[in-house]
């Protein structure tokens, strides 16, 4: 960068590995300027979306998702859809999160609101899945195979979520 400190591949680059070291500020710092020099370069824009995700500006990072998919033309690349779908399902849960309760029952201290630390539990039985397998496990069925369950990349993620895990992202 020394050489060429507008190269938009250089810059990219470097905050890709910002990104890897968690110095997401200073990645999105340098993703913003390849995307200036070169608005063409998509993967500026994938560092960009990452870097903002990272930084909990999910909006921000939606935005870049959608500059990238549109510079790269054709409907985007599987790995810019898949970052931008990720980055509305966390606008979703940031909208769920602030919405006041739906009913009467969930007034309740810790009714099932993620009271006391615990998950969500309206959310979780929202998922198809684990609504049936706790009607089959009421129903004597017996616990579900959990290798299995957590094949399923959406179950994997609730279960991270739960655990106060992030999904881990690497350099694309």
């Amino acid at each position: 960068l020394a050489i060429a400190p507008s190269n938009p591949i250089y810059l990219s680059n470097r905050a890709a590995a910002y990104s890897a070291a968690g110095q997401h500020e200073k990645a999105a710092e340098d993703a913003e300027l390849a995307t200036a020099v070169d608005p063409k370069y998509s993967k500026a824009w994938s560092r960009l979306g990452l870097a903002r995700f990272d930084l909990a500006d999910y909006h921000g990072a939606k935005e870049a998702y959608e500059k990238g998919i549109e510079a790269e033309g054709n409907g985007g690349s599987e790995a810019m859809k898949r970052g931008l779908e990720t980055t509305k399902r966390k606008i979703e849960e940031a909208k769920r999160s602030t919405e006041p309760p739906a009913d009467a029952v969930d007034d309740a201290a810790g009714a099932s609101r993620g009271g006391g630390g615990m998950p969500d539990l309206s959310s979780i039985m929202s998922n198809p899945q684990l609504r049936q397998m706790a009607e089959n496990y009421g129903r004597g069925g017996g616990m579900p195979d959990m290798s299995s369950l957590m094949s399923d990349p959406n179950i994997a993620e609730m279960a991270r979520n739960m655990m106060g895990g992030g999904a881990g992202r690497g350099i694309q």
